[in-house]
């Protein structure tokens, strides 16, 4: 009996046909709103501009930054104090204030635009209480960390496609061949920067952040029942012995396709080629994995890779929002620069491969990090070498995506998926946390993106090169 390679029969099947399309469709409507609570918190937890009402000058409605305020109120960096004023003098006039004695306001405030945030409705102002903003970002990614663990067990052991922010990417890369999945990856990151578009435009139309919410969650729910229609994953199936299902969903795919699936090469799929495939199938995935030694090293320099791909990627893509007055343009266009990022990957990983393509982006993002500390603030090549490093960063990342995919066999891919996953949320975490490092050192967080960035960089060519090399289906083989 000839031996089984998915491969093979993928490509004899129409390769891409009318089934993957209508796959892709569907995973990646998941994709593009699971980017809206995974990153909302950018608009619902930012912090905005306002300063204390001057009761002696201020009228009912008053300007944000009349002609008198700079006798009233400090400056720093031509921008007026959030929550502190000069003692008035007993004049009473908007002229004459007592510059050397300062008083702090926690009542009234005047804002710079008519826009609700959670700093209004809930008062979280002034430095003291920032920590309580950045927070918010950091305990959304806890709840995706704490998920993860069961996430990735459920996806190798009870079932895969309801999962999409996990497990969205792998069942879409295991759909096709080798020479086809740089392509897929390349479609699941062009999702994801449509979400992050989406995100913005929907927080530049909303008048407030509850009903930011409500637009963004309602789509996401109904997207979210489609993925409970469309089958599981071939490789997975198989992994998990369930030849039948397998044989089904591979004569609906040659019957979509319009392509001819023979009796002989279905008749092939129980004698899949998997030396220890029962034991292992009785094991705990991640186990398998963990029990041999060139696995666990591989795992443990991935997860790593992780965070710091997702720091500065996170990182980046928050201080986007201090570029300039329009933070809903600044993050669309942070999000637009992404598209040439995959444009660029996607022409690097086949051609330079998956390791030099990782190992470089996380260099020339550690460049572009540590360049913008010597460029003018505000200047627009400050602004083009910041867009750099995003650019850079997000190479990196899609590529870390399908570079992981590749590293792990199938019976524990989603599992090794899920831990690399998980420690990437500890740079997640970090992200929201970068406007405090700003308060210690301006050019802080920047300092600090460009040294993990170059760590993870040179430590990638470590890693073994995948390119157009098959799923590896057996822990032997990976």
């Amino acid at each position: 009996m000839k031996k089984f390679d998915l491969d093979e029969i993928l490509i004899s099947l129409g390769g891409w046909g009318k089934f993957q399309s209508l796959y892709y469709l569907v995973l990646c409507s998941a994709i593009i709103f699971s980017v809206f609570p995974a990153m909302n918190y950018i608009f619902v937890a930012r912090d905005i501009k306002y300063r204390c009402q001057v009761d002696t000058c201020d009228k009912e409605n008053g300007e944000f930054n009349p002609d008198w305020l700079e006798n009233a109120v400090p400056f720093e960096q031509n921008i007026p104090s959030k929550c502190s004023y000069y003692e008035p003098q007993e004049n009473d006039t908007c002229i004459y204030f007592n510059m050397s004695s300062t008083l702090t306001c926690h009542r009234d405030f005047v804002y710079e635009r008519n826009e609700t945030t959670i700093v209004h409705d809930f008062d979280i102002k002034c430095d003291e209480n920032l920590w309580k903003l950045t927070i918010v970002g950091t305990i959304n990614v806890v709840g995706k960390l704490l998920c993860l663990p069961l996430a990735g067990f459920c996806s190798d052991r009870v079932f895969l496609t309801p999962m999409p922010h996990l497990t969205v990417p792998l069942p879409a890369l295991e759909l096709v061949d080798s020479k086809r999945r740089n392509m897929g990856n390349s479609i699941i990151c062009f999702a994801f920067t449509i979400g992050h578009i989406l995100l913005g435009a929907a927080a530049w139309v909303s008048p407030s952040w509850q009903f930011m919410l409500q637009i963004m969650y309602v789509p996401g729910l109904l997207v979210t029942v489609l993925l409970w229609f469309i089958p599981e994953s071939v490789r997975w199936l198989i992994s998990k012995n369930k030849i039948t299902e397998a044989q089904e969903i591979l004569k609906n795919i040659a019957k979509i396709n319009g392509s001819e699936l023979t009796e002989e090469t279905l008749k092939s799929i129980p004698y899949i080629e998997q030396t220890d495939k029962a034991e292992e199938n009785d094991k705990i995935p991640l186990m398998a994995i963990l029990r041999k030694k060139s696995l666990l090293i591989r795992i443990i320099h991935c997860s790593f890779t992780w965070i710091c791909c997702n720091f500065p990627y996170y990182g980046l893509t928050i201080q986007s929002v201090a570029l300039s007055q329009d933070i809903y343009v600044n993050y669309m266009c942070v999000s637009v620069v992404e598209i040439p990022a995959y444009i660029l990957a996607y022409g690097a990983l086949d051609r330079i491969g998956r390791k030099k393509t990782l190992a470089l982006s996380l260099i020339l993002t550690g460049v572009a990090c540590i360049s913008v500390d010597f460029i003018r603030p505000g200047s627009p090549l400050a602004l083009v070498v910041f867009l750099s490093g995003k650019l850079f960063v997000t190479v990196s990342y899609m590529t870390i995506y399908i570079y992981t995919a590749e590293l792990f066999p199938t019976s524990s891919r989603h599992s090794a998926f899920a831990v690399c996953s998980m420690f990437g949320c500890v740079g997640s975490m970090l992200a929201p946390q970068v406007p405090l490092l700003a308060k210690v050192y301006k050019p802080l967080p920047l300092m600090v993106f460009s040294a993990m960035a170059f760590t993870a960089g040179f430590l990638s060519f470590l890693f073994p090169e995948t390119n157009e090399s098959k799923l590896p289906e057996e822990i032997d083989k990976s």
